[in-house]
């Protein structure tokens, strides 16, 4: 009888302990190749929209 996945994990430690290592040490190896910066220069798009009617609340100017 095929025994599921959960179970073969459950029953099989140390396949699990081998894969949980490995999981780590992948990450912390990656979290130290990865390139940081304390204040990244990122270029964000970005549009200044500027309406003049006079005495109109915003709300109309959204339905116009």
């Amino acid at each position: 009888m095929k025994k599921g996945l959960i179970y073969q994990v459950i029953h099989n430690r140390r396949f699990t302990l081998f894969f949980t290592f490995i999981a780590i040490l992948l990450g912390l190896y990656s979290y130290y190749v990865i390139p940081k910066q304390e204040s990244p220069n990122v270029n964000a798009p970005f549009a200044i929209i500027s309406v003049c009617l006079l005495s109109a609340s915003p709300y109309p100017l959204l339905l116009w």
